[in-house]
Formats: structure tokens, sequence, C-alpha cells
């Protein structure tokens, strides 16, 4: 099962394309965190509504607009988690990809 993961992450293009795919949503989510938090500091809320929203953890009302962090801090968690597995794999020797030196440089 080593062999095949190994030969796997010798797949450069392969295991490009699948991170850049994942860098590329992860980034879309956190941005789309972004929106909403802004998009909630400029709705104005009723006076009738109280502070609790029911919506998740990180939601409040203040002083009549919303503020949520939600999406934001998902988007932020994968983001992190992808540079880190590109980080992990990158660092990876060749010779435990079954590879040279040369291509390592490339």
């Amino acid at each position: 099962m080593k062999h095949e993961f190994d030969e796997f992450l010798g797949e450069r293009s392969l295991l490009t394309l699948g991170f850049a795919i994942a860098f590329g949503w992860s980034l879309y989510q956190t941005a789309h965190g972004i929106a909403v938090f802004v998009d909630g500091l400029l709705t104005h809320l009723p006076p009738e509504i109280g502070g609790y929203t029911g919506q998740g953890g990180l939601t409040w009302i203040f002083r009549h607009h919303l503020v949520s962090l939600d999406p934001f801090v998902e988007g932020a968690i994968e983001l992190t988690l992808v540079v880190v597995a590109w980080l992990l794999v990158s660092r990876r020797r060749p010779s435990e990809l079954g590879g040279d030196a040369s291509e390592a440089l490339s």
C-alpha cells in the first residue's frame, strides 16, 4: 500500500492538478466567507430582532448588523490545510518518490 501511495505522489502533474483544484476551492470558500461577513455588516436589521440569530456559533447581531464569521473561518481552515498538505508532500525527497535529483529541480 505504501508503494502505491509513493507512486501516486510521484505523479507530479496529477498531484499538482489535485492541489491546484483544492487550493482554488479553498480560496473561493475563504473569499465567500469574507463576502458573507461584509454583506452582514452592510445589512441593517430591524430593531425588534434580538441578539440571538440561531445560525451558528460565530454569528451575532451587533447594533442591528449581522456579524457572521463561520464561512470565513471554514474557508481559512480549508486553505491552511491545503497549504500544509502541499508543503508536507513537496518536502518528500525524490529518492522516496522513486525519482532522481534532476526531477526534483524541475
